[in-house]
């Protein structure tokens, strides 16, 4: 399992559970991006990560400028260009839905909280977008400007697992899930 690489924040919640189940599962390179990470990027690159920040808040329907948390979005392009796709444990928010003091008003489907920051950068960037949503205990996968329900993907060698700080039981369930499946095909 060495080939594998997750990218993710490191945060508690999901992308701890990531590690942490990935690591008994054989699964041991895991690269825990943190805001600080940004001050050994060169110019140019600070530039389009902050160039692709603001294309996700337009996408999404959040805010532009300087926000407090913004450098953990930051932290979340790192997640997004080092994985060559997202596997999120999140809520996906359909148009008009309430999440977290926000109505979606983008008229698309999004996920959840910040972790919609990193899933967003992954779509603009042509990366594979997976999702197990809490509220329906699926997974599903962003395509053709839409999630579609699918069975349990299997990982990528570069992949970032995140989510949401509060997990369910069958939240922790589909991680097992993911990693036992990737062994399958191993």
């Amino acid at each position: 399992m060495n080939n594998y690489q997750n990218h993710s924040g490191g945060c508690h919640g999901a992308d701890m559970e990531w590690d942490r189940i990935g690591r008994m599962l054989g699964f041991n390179n895991h690269k825990h991006y943190r805001p600080a990470d940004l001050k050994a990027a060169t110019p140019a690159l600070r530039a389009q990560i902050e160039i692709d920040i603001l294309s996700a808040a337009l996408s999404l329907g959040r805010p532009t400028g300087e926000f407090p948390g913004k450098d953990l979005v930051r932290r979340n392009w790192f997640q997004a260009n080092g994985a060559e796709a997202i596997f999120a444990i999140s809520r996906i928010i359909n148009p008009g839905e309430l999440d977290k003091g926000f109505i979606n008003k983008t008229g698309k489907q999004i996920v959840s909280g910040g972790t919609a920051w990193a899933c967003e950068m992954a779509i603009q960037m042509g990366k594979s977008v997976y999702v197990f949503d809490m509220k329906t205990n699926g997974w599903y996968c962003w395509w053709l400007g839409r999630f579609g329900y699918i069975q349990v993907p299997t990982l990528t060698e570069h992949y970032a697992g995140i989510g949401s700080r509060n997990l369910t039981p069958e939240a922790l369930k589909a991680i097992t899930d993911v990693y036992t499946k990737t062994l399958e095909h191993e």
